[in-house]
Order: C-alpha cells, then structure tokens, then sequence
C-alpha cells in the first residue's frame, strides 16, 4: 500500500498544473465488512469524516466523493444523505460491481431514485470481477480486469436503459472507460437486436455519450485519441490514481496529452 498524506499530495500536485481535486476512497472501499453490514456502515461514516476534514483543510483546493456502505442500499442512501446535505459533498463514489451484481441491476433503483433526485454525481470505479480471472499470480487484476469490468460497468447500463430511468445523474466512469472506445459501436449494435428491444443505434451510441471520464492511467495517445474521437474533449477529466500511480510514469501521462 502507497504511503499517502494530503500534504505530499499537495505538493506533488503543484508539479502537475491543476489546482482542484476530488478526493475518493479506491476498491475495496468498506465492501470486505459485506457480512457485518453495521460495521461497513461505522467505517463509512469514520471514512466520509475524514475525507470531510481532509477536504475542510484545504476548502480552495479539495472536495470529496462519498463512500457508501453498499450493497446495504438503506444504509447507502442514508450515507448520501448525510454527505450531500450536511458535508456537502461533491457526489458520491460506488464500484462497477457488488459481488458480481453490475450497478445497472435493478437492486440499485432506490439509490439512484435518490441520486436522481438530488441530480447529484456518481464517481464508478472499478474492482476485481467475480469469479476473479488469474492471467499469473504476481499479475494484480486491476492491470487487465479493472479495465473489462468498467466495461461491463457501461454495458449494464447501456442495456438496462439505465439513463432513461436516471437522467439528471452526472456519471463519472474511471480510467477512460475501461474498453468503451473500442467497443462503443458493437454494444450499441447489440442494442438494435430484437432480443434486447430493437432499440436505435444512433440512440444507444448517445447514452453512452453522456457518460464523463477520467483518464487516471490513459497515458498514451491512441487511448485518449480513442475516447476523444467517440465523446470529445468536454466529457473528460484529468485524474492521477495518486498515490497508486508511480512518479516516475507521469512523464508518459504528459506526452500522451500533448500528443
């Protein structure tokens, strides 16, 4: 685990010529506490406040995103609550799956019908599926898997009609997208299928378009011209996966935007 402080951040962050960030908490986040849903619930809410006076140190230069105590969906909507009305948080954070449940599963409706609600933003990043693939042991699955599973992510949404249901939710999906740019055409494609409802290709292409994306980890210049070339540049944002994301690797993040 990466040493982090808020002040290293700061200063490294000074180097990188951006001056507002959002903090979040990465996968697991509280998810191995499933089986103790009162515990999960307890270090949320210890995580959120201290995101909250982390954020509150430096009010000019830092926000947050929530971390919800899911897939206690009660509890998670209690925890937005909590963090949007008195903490004021930027938006909140939840993960492409929750044991194998993707988040267009209907099991989410009363969170988002909240979220929906409050148009609040909602930070997706990704986490290990399940069952969990094993390319070689010493392989972490955030290198290959992170990526499919925002996809997958995507994917539910796409074909639930999940922004038919939620559309004042500003979603945020990481890491580009995971595979999205490669494989836009082909899931909307699918849409138009009569199984899945003969929907309209043009249409299925624009949800998707809807969608925001952070390009922690997109250092190349075919990724981001991919991602460009399918929703433009005013639905990407800048992330650094600090502190996961080794130093001396933010040169090739660089040359990939000025690319």
């Amino acid at each position: 685990m990466p040493d982090f402080t808020i002040e290293c951040y700061l200063e490294n962050r000074a180097r990188w010529h951006y001056n507002y960030s959002v903090l979040s908490i990465t996968a697991p986040g509280v998810t191995f506490l499933k089986d103790n849903a009162a515990q999960a619930q307890l270090l949320a809410r210890k995580v959120n406040d201290q995101l909250f006076e982390s954020s509150q140190s430096f009010p000019q230069a830092l926000g947050a995103f929530a971390c919800l105590p899911l897939p206690d969906v009660k509890a998670a909507i209690e925890e937005a609550r909590y963090c949007l009305d008195e903490l004021h948080f930027e938006g909140v954070g939840i993960y492409t799956n929750y044991d194998g449940r993707y988040i267009g599963d209907s099991f989410l409706d009363l969170l988002f019908e909240e979220l929906n609600g409050r148009k609040a933003t909602v930070f997706v990043h990704p986490v290990t599926p399940i069952p969990e693939p094993t390319i070689l042991d010493h392989v972490s699955s955030s290198v290959i898997e992170y990526t499919f599973d925002t996809t997958r992510a995507i994917a539910s949404f796409l074909f639930t009609k999940w922004r038919t249901r939620f559309p004042d939710i500003k979603v945020i999906f990481s890491h580009g997208g995971g595979a999205l740019p490669f494989l836009a055409s082909r899931l909307a494609l699918q849409t138009t299928c009569e199984f899945h409802g003969g929907w309209d290709y043009d249409e299925s292409l624009e949800v998707l378009k809807t969608f925001y994306f952070d390009l922690a980890v997109k250092t190349s210049a075919p990724q981001i011209a991919a991602l460009t070339s399918l929703v433009g540049t005013d639905r990407l944002l800048f992330a650094s996966d600090y502190p996961y994301y080794p130093e001396r690797l933010f040169k090739l993040h660089e040359d990939g935007f000025n690319s």
